[in-house]
């Protein structure tokens, strides 16, 4: 099952200061969990915190600060079946 991962605003920012402070290390580890998520939203990985309602959170640990992707389906999408990978499901991304 893929999705296609949608980031809001704030955090699209965020990834854009990190580029701009060289801070590649962090930067690729952020990125590697976007991209897993997209892989498999449903994966144990992408879903390794849970909140009240239907909120998601995946760690990521820095070399001086540990983050949270904070991620949500988008609202009024149906799951999709298994086997449906052609099929494109938008999420946003909140820090």
């Amino acid at each position: 099952m893929s999705a296609r991962v949608e980031l809001d605003p704030g955090p699209g920012a965020e990834l854009d200061r990190l580029e701009k402070a060289r801070r590649w290390d962090l930067l690729g580890r952020i990125e590697d969990a976007i991209e897993a998520l997209g892989e498999d939203p449903g994966s144990r990985e992408s879903r390794k915190r849970a909140f009240a309602g239907g909120t998601f959170g995946i760690p990521v640990k820095g070399r001086d600060e540990d983050w949270l992707i904070v991620w949500e389906p988008e609202a009024g999408e149906e799951e999709l079946e298994p086997g449906a990978e052609d099929e494109i499901k938008p999420w946003r991304m909140l820090w």
